[in-house]
């Protein structure tokens, strides 16, 4: 029996929007942090996909959704993990047959994930911090993807344009990192870090970039320079 390893993505293909959460999830999660392009898990997991009525399905869903509102945070829990979010306002996606998560059945909420991690203090400091943050953006740059667990993916729909990151997104990536940096140094002043406990990882490998131009986290796949 095939496994159930596929799922459907929409990709946020907005550079500024991408670079941003990208950046901002390499932040909060450190060396956990996913490598996946910023995305939206619509559909999975399942066996198989039919493609040729999922592409007609991605066409009329487009045709009728040209933007999506990302804005809001919110937050569940897992029994190993605390997941924060970026909401996404994607219009009706069940309305296209678009929309069926598996494991979350009768649950409608489309988000971006910026933190999966079992550290419900870390959890409760991003969450705040997000809500302070107030983020809200536009996209019309994404695109459908058949993502399948640990092979290639497949890209549907139309493609992306390029924009940039902008000032006040790196001002909000440096209050990120330093929130991030205050919350390592009380954890390790709790936990005893200075006597002979190894400390919390911090972010120091996960700088946000200076401009855009520079970046400085050659893990993260989705940042790339843009001259």
């Amino acid at each position: 029996m095939a496994n159930r390893n596929k799922f459907l993505f929409i990709d946020i293909k907005d550079e500024q929007i991408n670079r941003l959460l990208s950046s901002l999830r390499a932040i909060f999660c450190g060396h956990d942090s996913s490598t996946t392009n910023i995305h939206i898990t619509v559909r999975g997991p399942q066996h198989y996909f039919n493609f040729a009525a999922l592409e007609e399905n991605i066409k009329k869903y487009e045709a009728e959704n040209r933007c999506l509102k990302i804005g809001g945070v919110g937050r569940f829990n897992n029994p190993d993990s605390h997941i924060i979010y970026i909401k996404v306002d994607c219009g009706d996606l069940k309305k296209y047959g678009l929309w069926e998560k598996i494991d979350y059945k009768g649950n409608y909420n489309p988000h971006i994930t910026l933190y999966n991690g079992s550290d419900e203090d870390r959890a409760n400091v991003i969450y705040d911090f997000l809500k302070s943050i107030d983020f809200h953006r536009e996209c019309s740059d994404y695109e459908f993807r058949v993502h399948t667990r640990d092979q290639r993916s497949f890209t549907l729909g139309r493609k992306a344009q390029i924009t940039v990151l902008t000032k006040a997104d790196l001002v909000i990536l440096d209050m990120a990192k330093d929130m991030i940096g205050r919350e390592c140094r009380a954890f390790n002043s709790r936990s005893g870090a200075t006597e002979g406990r190894p400390p919390r990882y911090t972010n120091s490998e996960f700088s946000a970039p200076n401009g855009p131009n520079e970046t400085k986290r050659p893990r993260l796949t989705s940042v790339r320079s843009i001259g």
